[in-house]
């Protein structure tokens, strides 16, 4: 899986260890993030995977529980749409309730919200962001815009969609289309989110950086899913109406 530091690398590590005690395998996939107008957010993964050792079955079981663990209600804030293994290739699908609960879930910054109210929460919004051409943005137009316009902020290299039309993006993203976006990489950036919420606008909900507990429920199990599972402080910024 491109995005390396969710918690989905480290539930297949566990499920290869638990199910055959082989080695964690190298791996290379694809992974989608789509946020709508509510801020609901799906994921799509597809990882390429040989001789992983476990079933569908048991990756579905393993997902589920972790869900479980997370959230145990009847209206549990994520679900897993589907889970499929078709020879060499695992697929998963993920609904997570808010951008909050995908960031808590998977043990990973990830922020939605106006520029405003991420700068409030402590992001680095006053750098230069770039349109689909490459060229430089007119800061003075952003900063009137601040309360309006929103922001996705994630920590991986994944591709995006968004709801509405992209604007600009930090130098790491490339704008793909008026909806889509490729998170080419990642860089450091010393950021210090505040852990109170503020309040949203235009239906989108805003999100702090403050990371919650994680799925892991046995210590052994927990032992391997933190080998996988570091937090980077590595953002990309994509702005839109």
């Amino acid at each position: 899986m491109r995005c390396g530091k969710k918690i989905l690398t480290g539930i297949l590590a566990i499920a290869c260890v638990l199910s055959s005690g082989c080695a964690f395998p190298g791996r290379s996939g694809s992974n989608v993030l789509s946020v709508d107008e509510k801020g609901v957010l799906t994921e799509k993964i597809q990882e390429s995977d040989s001789g992983g050792g476990y079933t569908e079955d048991e990756l579905k079981q393993y997902i589920t529980e972790s869900i479980k663990a997370y959230d145990s209600s009847d209206d549990a804030a994520v679900k897993l749409d589907a889970c499929k293994i078709d020879g060499d290739t695992v697929k998963i699908e993920m609904t997570y309730r808010t951008v909050q609960d995908y960031s808590n879930y998977n043990n990973v910054p990830c922020y939605l919200g106006t520029l405003d109210q991420a700068k409030a929460a402590g992001f680095d919004v006053d750098q230069n962001f770039l349109d689909e051409d490459g060229k430089e943005g007119d800061q003075a137009l952003i900063r009137q815009r601040a309360k309006e316009w929103k922001v996705f902020i994630v920590s991986e290299p994944v591709d995006v969609r968004t709801p509405d039309k992209i604007l600009y993006a930090t130098d790491n993203v490339s704008i793909t289309g008026r909806l889509t976006a490729e998170v080419q990489s990642v860089r450091e950036e010393q950021v210090t989110a505040s852990s109170e919420s503020v309040s949203g606008t235009s239906g989108l909900q805003p999100e702090s950086t403050a990371l919650a507990k994680t799925t892991g429920t046995d210590p052994k199990q927990q032992e391997i899913l933190n080998r996988y599972t570091t937090v980077a402080d590595k953002y990309a910024y994509i702005i839109f109406k």
